[in-house]
C-alpha cells in the first residue's frame, strides 16, 4: 500500500549482476513485491509472472513490504524467540543500505509516509511506532480501543489506514497520531489498501478469502470471493485499481478486477510462503517533471501500498 513520490531505475546504465539469483536492479511500474515470511525475503515478480529478483537480509520472520519516497525497498523482520525484531532498507539492486533493530516481539506490516517516516504495526502492543528512516525512535500512535493491529496502507492524503485484527475494526490517523475517525468490520481484517483511482478502501477477510469494498465512511460497496484459503494478509493494488492477492500456503498470486472477475495470476517461487505484497505503480505526472524526462524515458516511479501473521 503506498503513493508515488519517487523516480527509481530511471538510468540506462548497466547494473552489475551481484549474485547467480535473477537481478534487475530497478523497480518497473507492475512489479509485484512479494514478502515470504519463512523464507525471510522478497521477491520480486514482473508483470508476466518472471522472477526478476529475490531481496534477502537481517532478520528470520519477513512480515511486510514497501517502498520509500527514494524507491528503495523497506520489510520488517522477526526472530524466532526473540522480543527483537526490526527494519530493513534495500536499495533496487539487492544491496542493504540501513537496517535497524528495536523491541517488537510482533510486528505485522510496514508503511512510509512521504516524508520518509516508517511506521510499524506493533501487535503486541496495540499501536504503531514510528522511526526516522535511519532508525531513530519517533513514538507511537494508536486509536482508542486499537487491538492487534496487522495490516497497514498510507493513502494517497498522507494518512494511515490500520487493520486491527482482535478489535474488528479499521482504525484512520494523522501522521502525528491525530483520530480521523475510522470504522467497524463484521470479520477480522488482514489487510488493507487505498484504491488510488477513488481513494476507497479494500480489507481482506484473514479467515474466509473473502475481499471488502469500503468507502472512507465505512459504508459497503460490496465484497467478493477470491478462493484465498487461511490466512488472508497479502493484499495489493495497482494504480489501475487491479487488486493482488494471496496468503499463506497460496501457490500463486492472483489478480482481479474491481467487480471480482479474475484477471489470471502469479507464480510464487519456493519457498512458497507469502504473506505481504505491494505493487508498483505508475508514476505521478508531477513526479516525471520532477525528474525531467518525459513518458518514452520513463523506467518507474514506485510507491507504497501496502501492502500486508
Amino acid at each position: 500500500m503506498f503513493r508515488s513520490h519517487f523516480v527509481c531505475g530511471l538510468t540506462a546504465v548497466a547494473m552489475p549482476i551481484l549474485a547467480a539469483t535473477p537481478v534487475r536492479a530497478e523497480f518497473l511500474a507492475g512489479d509485484v513485491l512479494l514478502n515470504n515470511f519463512a523464507g525471510a525475503n522478497i521477491e520480486q515478480i514482473a508483470a508476466d509472472g518472471t522472477l526478476t529478483q529475490t531481496f534477502t537480509g537481517t532478520g528470520q520472520f519477513w512480515v511486510g513490504a514497501s517502498l520509500t519516497p527514494e524507491g528503495n525497498l523497506v520489510t520488517v523482520y522477526r526472530n524466532i524467540g526473540s522480543i527483537v525484531a526490526g527494519v530493513n532498507v534495500l536499495l533496487p539492486d539487492g544491496t542493504e543500505q540501513t537496517t535497524f533493530s528495536f523491541t517488537n516481539a510482533n510486528p505485522g506490516d510496514v508503511a512510509v509516509f512521504a516524508d520518509g517516516t516508517i511506521a510499524v504495526s506493533a501487535a503486541n502492543y496495540d499501536r504503531v511506532d514510528r522511526y526516522s528512516p535511519t532508525g531513530t525512535p519517533l513514538g507511537f500512535i494508536k486509536t482508542l480501543g486499537m487491538d492487534a493491529p496487522g495490516g497497514v496502507a498510507i493513502g494517497p492524503d498522507d494518512t494511515l489506514w490500520v487493520a486491527n485484527r482482535s478489535s474488528f475494526d479499521l482504525s484512520h490517523m494523522a501522521q502525528d497520531g491525530t483520530d480521523l475517525g475510522g470504522f467497524p468490520l463484521p470479520f477480522s481484517p488482514g489487510d488493507v489498501v487505498v484504491d488510488p483511482t477513488d481513494a476507497t478502501l479494500w480489507v481482506s477477510d484473514k479467515d474466509s478469502g473473502l475481499l471488502y469494498h469500503y468507502s472512507t465512511a465505512g459504508v459497503s460497496l460490496g465484497s467478493f470471493p477470491t478462493g484465498v484459503s487461511g490466512d488472508f494478509q497479502g493484499l495489493g493494488i495497482g494504480s489501475d485499481g487491479t487488486l493482488y492477492v494471496t496468503g499463506i500456503g497460496s501457490s500463486a498470486i492472483l489478480r482481479y478486477a474491481s467487480d471480482g472477475t479474475l484477471l489470471g495470476s502469479l507464480p510464487i517461487d519456493s519457498p512458497a510462503t507469502p504473506f505481504r505484497l505491494t505493487v508498483v505503480p505508475v508514476p505521478e505526472p508531477a513526479a516525471l517533471v520532477i525528474a525531467g524526462i518525459g513518458l518514452l524515458g520513463l523506467a518507474a516511479v514506485c510507491r507504497r501500498a501496502s501492502c500486508r501473521a
